[in-house]
C-alpha cells in the first residue's frame, strides 16, 4: 500500500509549497521513540526520533539530526483522518528551488501504530550517503518496545 501511495506522497509533498525556516517542524510527541528492523533495537540500523530531531544510528555511526519536512495529510489531502504522517527528507535543492525529498518516512504505515515504512525515490539519483542507504536497504521498521 505505502508503494502505491508513495508517487502520490512525493507530489502533494512537492506541490504543497513548505515554506523554508530555519526551525525545524514539530514530531508529533507520539512519533517520539527508537524504530529498528522488526522492532529488534538490539540490531543495526535505528531510526531515533524525538524532541531533539530524527537521528540514524547504523553501522557507519550515529548522524544527524536530519532536515525534515512533515505532512500529516498526504493521502486525501485536507479530508484525510487516519493516522499516517509523512516525513520528508531534505537533500538540497531541485531544479525550481523547492526541497529534494528523494526519502520519505511514513509513520504508523498502513494504519497501524508504530509502523514505519522508509520509501526512496531514486529518479533524481540523489547521493543519499551511508547511512541512509542502509535504512534505506532496511526498509521496514516497527517501534522498539520500552
Amino acid at each position: 500500500m505505502a508503494r502505491i501511495l508513495y508517487p502520490l506522497a512525493l507530489l502533494l509533498l512537492a506541490l504543497a509549497g513548505f515554506p523554508s525556516s530555519a526551525a525545524a517542524p514539530e514530531i508529533p510527541p507520539d512519533l517520539f521513540g527508537r524504530y529498528a528492523p522488526a522492532g529488534n533495537c538490539a540490531v543495526l540500523p535505528r531510526i531515533n526520533v524525538g524532541a531533539g530531531g530524527v537521528f540514524l544510528d547504523t553501522a557507519t555511526g550515529r548522524s544527524g539530526p536530519l532536515p525534515i519536512d512533515m505532512c500529516f495529510s498526504c493521502a486525501g489531502g485536507a479530508q484525510y483522518e487516519g493516522i499516517q504522517i509523512w516525513m520528508g527528507i531534505k537533500y538540497g535543492k531541485d531544479k525550481w528551488g523547492g526541497d529534494n525529498m528523494p526519502v520519505i518516512f511514513v509513520f504508523n504505515d498502513g494504519e497501524k501504530r508504530g509502523v514505519l515504512s522508509v520509501n526512496h525515490d531514486d529518479t533524481l539519483r540523489t547521493p543519499l550517503g551511508a547511512p541512509m542507504t542502509q535504512v534505506v536497504k532496511a526498509g521496514a521498521f516497527r517501534k522498539c518496545k520500552g
